[in-house]
């Protein structure tokens, strides 16, 4: 059998837990460990505690390790770096350090999207009622940690799982020599630990994996797969083994059914049997031989990696990287980049950055767009344009280079940052400054330069995004600077309060003809290949300049012309440079937005998208905010201004290739065929389009196909339409039509009908709606008094009031005896008076009508007056001869 921790009740009175074999601990590794803690026991001994630990260590270490394999195709030099650490750390706290940076700013974008659950995992904040788990962990190691004699031991309100990450950390720190504490601590320790232990482990991904040890029978051409679930790994059969045919051998995992297979690499270690799993535990010596420990067993291993001797390369500076000392540019001191070669002018774009950076309103401007869109170099062009003015505006301009991917025609390779963090900026600057490395003196520069320049300074920093911190960072530049020093950050996300946003998207038809004819010269290849494919190049790469410098390579390599879709699809690596970063950030609700809109060549309502997110329980109004902060999604107007979004072709390329491996794809492709239902709408046509019309042209769709779909289908639309309906008020009337037609529960029908009145009071339609809704229910009281509001709602139709007369007089005249004559008052006067003010249209009968309602209310002048004008239009008119009659026999007159 497999194992499993569990709770039992009289356990959780003493606060402690025991082990079964009643169900799978899933991850063999880990199992193997809870079986040795089973053996020890879960009494109050050093033993207990110390075995604990051992299973916190496994999970943070197997985190780690997951981590890398995500990165590792990304950027495989990234995760040699960590590598490199991680086989010679000594202690826990180096693993939880490379797990934070890897999930940090700069490094999460490198982590592949099926690892995107892991990363929400660590980093979310933990304020919901579904995250109590965490701050139980929390508490209970906090527990721990004051019996410790620890300080700073509060959970922080805004828990995340990095905050128990460290506090794991601290308490194995602090306990590993065991004995160092006494069994007073392990008595009422052990209770705490292994229940945040058990909840850490229920909680964590990775457990729910799919787990493997996999390699290549060279004979026989086939693969030899162990499934790594519980502490018995099973071997998998031969048909599901062949899916999973790896590139090298070892253990691998796949976060979902569609995933991607992911390599453990040197990191997690197992022998063929898989009796045995292996992590490194430091202790790297000089001749490349490292300490692997099995924590099952608590076997230790020494495995040559002499790959790891050697540290890794430094990486080369970027090309857009500012110069180590000053200079003098035309008639300014600073260290900025060479002009950028082959550079086209955007005069529209280069004018407003201008604009912004000479006013004395906004101290921090931003340039964000997609990757390779062209915002360095529009920075840097803008920069000596200042340079070169005669009395230039500022006296100094620094340039600061975060970039850590340079993009080339051969696709994106790594380069070395210059600034990582609020240090490394303090050096840089007071390096070329001749100044304290501090962030107090950076700060007193930021506020007032005179102690090195009167003018002013203008601090540039490029790809701020891959800063370790950039909210935190701008929130410094935010707090400290002051005009006229001014700030200009070139960042793929806008998500920066304070600053003044330049948006820089694709290139303009006529910039984009004179790039493409550019590099056509450039690369010396015949112009006429590529001049007149200029308008097709342009549409389909929306104008984006990195990406028509590699169509125009393509076809220099092929020596002619070429079909564009034929040439994207291949250049995988184009179209990750362009959005994968982007793409690897978003949250779950920014990704399902994505996949939605960019996988549809059509502009999608927002309302729709509220509505189709709202329907999984995801922020869809976040989610698309993410979109279009990190430049995935485009903005556009409809004609009453409310918004819709669309993608570009190159994100529509990159989307489907995102759709096919997402593990929510079939529920992904079922929300897109409800987007459709809207109707497709050309970006160019938005501003023409009112949503109402979207949404008529929808709910009108759905009646006509109502009883054409299958119940399970009529209900999940009947949800839909009543999220549009509390989205847009005016679609309560539909959905009360939609109701009728597949025969709902009345009650629903009648909740739509009310919610369309109450909506919409000035609708005579739906008042008509309820009336007849009513009737047909034999309600009279609701439709006499729906439909008299029907009057109300349009007092000038004729026959709306003659009709609604009639049904009116028939049932006062049938409830005199039951309808108090203060109410049957308030029912007549209302109507009668609308009635004499039409008087002069209605028609012999409408006037007997208008005679009756004088009379149901003992007016028999007003009822005399009215027959007799009746019988003047029409002296045969049976109704008003009768009223004439009854007043006659009455002596009325």
């Amino acid at each position: 059998g497999s194992w499993e921790l569990v709770t039992s009740n009289q356990a959780a009175l003493r606060g402690s837990l025991y082990l079964s074999k009643s169900g799978p601990i899933y991850l063999s590794i880990n199992a193997l460990v809870v079986r040795r803690l089973n053996v020890t026991g879960l009494d109050g001994s050093g033993d207990t505690f110390l075995c604990t630990s051992y299973i916190t260590e496994v999970l943070i270490k197997s985190i780690a390790a997951s981590l890398l394999a995500g990165v590792r195709t990304a950027a495989p030099t990234v995760a040699r770096k960590y590598e490199y650490k991680l086989v010679r750390a000594d202690g826990l706290g180096v693993w939880e350090q490379v797990i934070s940076e890897l999930t940090g700013q700069s490094h999460a974008g490198y982590v592949d999207s099926d690892l995107q659950q892991l990363l929400a995992w660590i980093s979310q904040k933990r304020t919901k009622a579904g995250d109590e788990w965490a701050r139980e962990i929390a508490e209970e190691c906090a527990r721990i940690l004051e019996l410790l004699g620890m300080p700073e031991t509060e959970v922080p309100g805004r828990l995340s799982v990095r905050h128990i990450l460290s506090q794991f950390v601290r308490i194995r720190n602090k306990t590993k020599a065991h004995g160092a504490v006494g069994e007073d601590f392990f008595d009422n320790a052990n209770s705490h630990y292994v229940s945040a232990t058990v909840k850490f482990l229920e909680n964590c991904p990775i457990v729910n994996w799919a787990w493997y040890h996999l390699s290549v029978r060279q004979s026989r051409n086939n693969v030899r797969a162990v499934q790594l679930t519980g502490p018995s790994p099973a071997h998998v059969r031969s048909e599901e083994s062949k899916q999973l045919r790896p590139k090298t051998h070892g253990i691998h995992f796949r976060t979902h059914t569609r995933g991607r297979l992911f390599h453990c690499g040197e990191m997690l270690r197992s022998n063929r049997e898989c009796t045995t799993f292996f992590l490194p535990n430091g202790g790297y010596t000089n001749r490349g031989i490292a300490e692997f420990l099995d924590y099952g067993s608590g076997r230790v291993e020494h495995v040559e990696l002499p790959q790891y001797v050697q540290p890794p390369a430094r990486l080369p500076a970027s090309a857009t990287e500012g110069a180590a000392t000053m200079d003098i540019f035309a008639n300014v001191l600073g260290n900025l980049p060479p002009r950028p070669p082959r550079y086209v002018d955007r005069p529209r774009l280069e004018q407003e950055l201008l604009t912004r950076l000479l006013d004395r309103n906004h101290p921090i401007i931003t340039l964000h767009g997609r990757g390779g869109i062209g915002k360095t170099s529009l920075a840097i062009h803008v920069a000596h344009k200042i340079s070169e003015d005669e009395t230039p505006h500022f006296g100094l301009i620094l340039w600061l280079s975060a970039r850590d991917l340079e993009l080339k025609p051969s696709g994106a390779t790594e380069v070395r940052r210059g600034i990582a963090d609020i240090d490394s900026v303090c050096k840089a600057i007071g390096c070329l400054l001749d100044k304290e490395q501090t962030t107090d003196t950076i700060a007193a520069l930021l506020q007032d330069p005179s102690s090195v320049e009167s003018k002013g300074i203008l601090f540039v920093f490029d790809n701020f995004e891959t800063l370790d911190d950039p909210r935190g960072f701008h929130k410094f530049l935010d707090t400290h600077t002051h005009i006229p020093n001014k700030i200009l950050i070139t960042s793929r996300e806008r998500a920066f309060k304070g600053d003044y946003p330049v948006e820089v998207g694709g290139m303009e038809y006529e910039e984009a003809q004179r790039l493409l004819h550019t590099e056509a010269v450039a690369l010396g290849i015949n112009t006429e290949l590529v001049d007149p494919a200029s308008p097709e190049i342009f549409e389909y790469t929306d104008g984006h300049p990195f990406v028509m410098r590699i169509l125009v390579g393509e076809i220099a390599k092929e020596g002619k012309r070429v079909p564009l879709k034929s040439i994207v699809p291949r250049r995988v690596d184009l179209l990750n440079v362009v959005f994968e970063r982007s793409f690897n950030k978003l949250s779950a609700a920014g990704r399902w937005a994505f996949l939605c809109v960019a996988n549809w060549r059509s502009v999608v309502s927002e309302l729709a998208l509220l509505v189709v997110l709202g329907q999984r329980n995801l922020d869809a109004e976040e989610g698309l905010e993410e979109c279009v902060r990190l430049s995935l999604l485009t903005r556009y107007e409809l004609a009453d201004d409310s918004y819709c979004y669309g993608a570009p072709e190159l994100a529509r390329i990159f989307a489907r290739k995102k759709l096919d491996g997402d593990p929510d794809r079939l529920l992904v492709q079922e929300d897109m065929e409800v987007l459709q239902g809207f109707g497709p709408l050309k970006a160019e046509d938005a501003s023409t389009v009112s949503i109402g019309e979207l949404i008529d042209k929808y709910l009108n769709r759905c009646i006509r196909e109502a009883t054409s779909i299958e119940p399970d289908s009529q209900h999940r639309l009947d949800s839909i339409l009543s999220s549009i309906a509390e989205l847009w008020p005016a679609a309560w009337l539909k959905v009360s039509e939609y109701r009728r037609v597949t025969k709902s529960d009345p009650n629903d029908i009648r909740y739509a009908l009310r919610r369309a009145v109450e909506e919409q009071p000035f609708d005579k339609n739906a008042w008509l709606a309820r009336a007849n809704f009513a009737q047909q229910e034999g309600d009279e009281t609701t439709f006499i008094a729906t439909s008299l509001s029907a009057v109300d709602a349009d007092p000038n139709d004729v026959r709306l009031i003659r009709e609604t007369a009639c049904s009116l007089c028939r049932f006062v005249d049938a409830h005199k005896s039951e309808i108090p004559k203060v109410r049957r008052g308030v029912y007549l006067a209302n109507l009668r008076s609308h009635m004499e003010r039409i008087a002069n249209q209605l028609d012999s009968t409408g006037l007997s009508r208008l005679a009756w309602l004088f009379l149901l209310e003992d007016d028999q002048d007003g009822a005399w007056k009215y027959a007799n004008l009746g019988l003047a239009k029409d002296s045969t008119n049976t109704h008003c001869l009768k009223i004439v009659e009854r007043l006659n026999d009455c002596d009325c007159r």
